[in-house]
């Protein structure tokens, strides 16, 4: 499970539109055009909607389009950024959403200048692998929460779906 709030594990999350995953992906790719030619890496963007959190995740691999080779891919680089947010309220989800892109620019900028000044960087270096607080603005806004991997969030949430079918 994806979520960090335990409290989701009920229900599978929504996954936002595929207008929008593609959008937000065009926006990140575009903003790191150089860094991804150099590589031959792009990033991947999801973003889920649980009962009780919206969850972003942005991973830069290497990957292939071919459905038959989704097992070879590499393991990306991920940032998971999450945000309590109740559905019934809606909670101003384009704002937030944006918010949270804006910080997943942020955070693989400072990923690509540690990768400049550095032959290797090690996990711990890139952040925290269990969640902690980014920031938080107890007068304006839930508190935004983030942590980073090595998850491929496709292979995840296909695992998901797949697990899903065999629970009732």
């Amino acid at each position: 499970m994806l979520s960090r709030n335990e409290n989701n594990q009920n229900q599978p999350p929504i996954q936002l539109s595929s207008d929008w995953k593609e959008k937000m992906e065009g926006m990140v790719n575009d903003a790191f055009s150089v860094q991804k030619k150099l590589e031959d890496k792009s990033f991947e963007v999801f973003g889920l909607i649980y009962e009780k959190e919206l969850l972003i995740t942005l991973s830069y691999l290497k990957k292939s389009d071919d459905p038959k080779e989704i097992h070879k891919r590499e393991l990306p680089h991920t940032l998971f950024l999450s945000v309590d947010y109740d559905q019934q309220k809606k909670n101003n989800k384009k704002q937030i959403l944006t918010k949270l892109i804006d910080i997943g620019v942020t955070y693989f900028e400072h990923y690509f200048e540690l990768q400049n000044q550095k032959a290797h960087i090690s996990l711990d270096e890139l952040g925290p692998v269990t969640w902690q607080i980014f920031s938080e603005d107890k007068k304006k806004a839930p508190p935004i929460y983030y942590r980073v991997g090595r998850e491929d969030i496709q292979l995840s949430l296909m695992a998901d779906l797949f697990l899903e079918k065999f629970k009732s």
